[in-house]
């Protein structure tokens, strides 16, 4: 049976803020606080490294029924077990990556233009990334900051949930909530927080509040 995935606040981590001896704890202060999806990101990492951090948060996650998803990598989250994966326009093709996992794994794909939303709404996935947002630090190929006007658009021609993320966090959240996504995906704003715990419950009450 294919995991449910709830987008209301969806964590993606970076090169950045992982250090090898804290990320049990930044996924467990994160849960606590209210994640709602995990994504394990790496850019710089080993296919080894990914595998093992990815395995040594899982039970973590499991133990808050939070679906971990892998950024770009198929066979590391087939290596792990994970509940699926993300991908980019560069990455291995939704079809590709749905034969590969199976009918209940989770397939994310990011959309920032019109071709990349119409490949999306014609792909066997099951939501779409719309970035960024706002200008991002944590992804250099980011491109251009989308705003308000075409998130909305996006939202409204997508055939998936959508899930907002890039350059979003406390004092753009709402703004972002009033385009129409499900939910948003953070790195920085939970990361690179002095409190992890406290900066995801803030987040997720300001989420939920704008859903509710």
């Amino acid at each position: 049976m294919k995991p449910r995935i709830d987008l209301t606040l969806y964590l993606a981590t970076d090169d950045t803020f992982i250090r090898d001896n804290s990320i049990e704890g930044l996924v467990q202060q994160a849960c606590d606080g209210g994640i709602t999806a995990f994504q394990l990101r790496l850019k710089r990492g080993t296919t080894l490294e990914l595998i093992n951090l990815g395995r040594r948060i899982k039970p973590i996650l499991r133990a808050h029924r939070i679906p971990l998803i892998v950024n770009d990598r198929v066979d590391v989250a087939l290596a792990v077990e994970a509940d699926g994966v993300h991908l980019g326009h560069d990455d291995m093709a939704p079809e590709d990556a749905r034969r590969i996992l199976g009918p209940d794994a989770i397939i994310g794909f990011s959309v920032s233009n019109q071709l990349e939303l119409a490949r999306a709404n014609q792909s066997p996935i099951d939501y779409i990334g719309i970035g960024p947002f706002a200008l991002t630090n944590t992804k250099s190929d980011a491109g251009d900051a989308l705003g308000v006007e075409a998130t909305q658009s996006f939202v409204a021609e997508s055939q998936f949930p959508a899930v907002a993320i890039g350059g979003i966090g406390e004092r753009n959240v709402l703004e972002v909530m009033q385009t129409g996504v499900t939910g948003v995906c953070v790195v920085s704003a939970i990361c690179g927080a002095s409190n992890v715990r406290i900066a995801t419950e803030s987040l997720r009450r300001a989420v939920s509040g704008v859903k509710e």
